[in-house]
């Protein structure tokens, strides 16, 4: 019968891989699946192999349908007739009747252009136990909307119950493109004097244990419905557009947010831009990437995608992430991104576009240089702090549990003689170190500050900025051992010598050369590099480690 399933099999000798090509069985035929297993039969000459494939066809129409010819293992199959009768009606001695109407929002969308495709159910007799088969067509996507809606109507002067739901379909290429019938397989009460409230009675059918009756308790019989297939005709892209980016949708918009350091920039300070793409009508496998290739001192992460399945449509989003690291002073620019999309509703071309910004990267001077060393020296002393036992001595524990007066104002003051005290040593020992000559060392690029660029470093880490960390580690290593810098991270871990250290190294030469710098994540290489061994230490590591990349 039209709406049954049937079960073709295909054996062959030998031991195939795959599945043959079953595309000649889908204009007559939708696929509910492949099975393939297989089986050994012994005779006189040893074993033999043979491969099963069963696959369940449902016949799209009735009347005599064409198994076509498949060709499996080399060899072509013989064709096979099939007769499909046509489904027998609900009887109209039951007193009612259940049918199914498809329609769709737009019978010539564009091509990959969202199609809302809507099935309603009308029925005035119990059902339970439904089942709504709504096959997908070839060459096509389609994908459930949220929600059911629950009505009544009025058809020719009778009323129904009414079960709405809603499908976003996607055609992937143009011309004819039609929709196969969807199909209801439910039960009914046997005895046809059991009638239907239409407007109080039962639930949803379709649903887990919302049918109209109990079925436990009501003898039943089975119904199939049939609704009717729909034709679009699918356009191409207008000729305009061709060879253009193409991205049918009914609203897109373009935002931004941007974080930087705090004003002014120098080299090495990221500047973050993160930008979200938002297509109504669009999925986000379809969404372009707003940056597709990244220029020198670019770092992009891949982008993100989400699809918001609503009751109406489709919202595709997209967000990636753009990092640009300066690399000397002057004008930073981040270009201005435009993007072409079709309107859907107008059948019109529209633009959206995000404005370029320019930041001024101001040259690191000395004393921005002695900052970021100071700063460093902090950090160090903050984390060896984090480190120690927060105990207070006796005679402080005594203070303060003693309610008398304490000798504060005293060791304030105290404490304000010593920093004043540093700071006049510190500012005559940099007069002196200005008034020598320089040395061989201080005429090196600025990455021999290695002070500022462990700084970069660990700022890199915690951005998870892989490419970044690696050269700002390489350039801390250089300054470090100035007379015989590590030629690459390889050569770094040997240095080092720890094991740990050599794994969380290689995963990040791994992140960089493999693609995958967006999910590499800096915070334990951070924590275990907070300084680099002196070469003493260094000299006597007698075990080296494996190279990271053994050949």
């Amino acid at each position: 019968d039209e709406g049954e399933i049937l079960r073709l099999t295909i054996e062959t000798e030998g031991d195939v891989p795959g599945d043959p090509d079953t595309d000649p069985l889908l204009p007559d035929f939708t696929i509910d699946g492949i099975a393939n297993g297989h089986r050994q039969i012994r005779s006189a000459n040893g074993f033999i192999n043979y491969t099963t494939w069963t696959i369940t066809l449902r016949p799209r129409r009735a009347g005599r349908l064409q198994i076509p010819s498949l060709h499996v293992n080399g060899a072509p199959t013989p064709p096979l007739g099939v007769e499909v009768r046509p489904t027998p009606r609900v009887r109209q001695q039951d007193g009612g009747r259940a049918f199914l109407l498809g329609e769709v929002d737009r019978p010539r969308p564009w091509r990959q252009a969202m199609v809302r495709y809507t099935v309603r159910l009308f029925y005035d007799l119990p059902i339970t136990n439904a089942s709504l088969n709504v096959p997908t067509p070839p060459g096509a996507m389609m994908t459930r909307l949220k929600g059911e809606r629950i009505s009544v109507a009025t058809v020719d002067g009778r009323r129904y119950k009414v079960i709405e739901r809603h499908y976003a379909l996607f055609p992937e290429k143009a011309g004819a493109l039609t929709i196969p019938a969807p199909i209801l397989e439910a039960q009914t009460p046997a005895a046809g004097n059991v009638r239907l409230d239409i407007e109080h009675g039962g639930g949803n059918p379709l649903q887990d244990n919302g049918g109209e009756f109990d079925s436990f308790i009501t003898a039943t019989r089975p119904i199939r419905i049939h609704g009717k297939p729909i034709t679009l005709e699918v356009q191409p892209p207008p000729p305009d557009q061709d060879g253009r980016q193409w991205l049918p949708a009914t609203s897109v918009k373009l935002e931004e947010q941007i974080e930087t350091a705090q004003a002014p920039l120098h080299p090495g300070d990221p500047v973050t831009r993160t930008i979200t793409l938002t297509a109504e009508g669009a999925m986000a496998e379809q969404l372009p990437s707003p940056l597709a290739t990244a220029p020198r001192g670019v770092y992009l992460d891949k982008p993100k995608r989400r699809t918001i399945i609503g009751d109406k449509s489709v919202t595709g989003i997209l967000t990636q992430r753009i990092v640009h690291v300066p690399q000397q002073a002057g004008e930073l620019t981040l270009p201005a991104v435009e993007l072409s999309w079709w309107d859907t509703a107008s059948g019109q071309p529209r633009k959206v576009a995000l404005p370029a910004h320019r930041y001024t990267i101001e040259a690191t001077t000395p004393s921005q240089e002695a900052a970021g060393t100071d700063d460093e020296k902090a950090s160090q002393a903050t984390d060896d702090a984090e480190a120690t036992p927060r105990t207070l001595p006796a005679t402080a524990r005594e203070l303060l549990q003693s309610g008398h007066d304490t000798p504060w104002p005293w060791l304030a003051a105290v404490t304000t003689l010593l920093w004043l005290l540093t700071l006049w040593l510190w500012l005559r020992e940099r007069s002196q170190h200005c008034s020598r000559r320089p040395s061989e060392h201080e005429h090196r690029q600025p990455d021999s500050n290695g002070a500022l660029a462990r700084k970069r470093f660990h700022q890199a880490c915690r951005e998870n900025l892989a490419e970044p960390a690696r050269s700002y580690l390489l350039a801390w290593a250089r300054a470090h051992w100035p007379d015989d810098p590590p030629a690459g991270l390889e050569a770094l871990a040997a240095r080092i010598g720890d094991d740990k250290t050599t794994t969380l190294l290689k995963q990040l030469d791994h992140a960089i050369f493999s693609a995958e710098a967006g999910r590499w994540r800096g915070r334990k290489l951070a924590a275990r590099l907070k300084k680099l061994p002196d070469e003493k230490s260094a000299d006597k590591a007698s075990d080296p480690l494996p190279p990271l990349y053994p050949r």
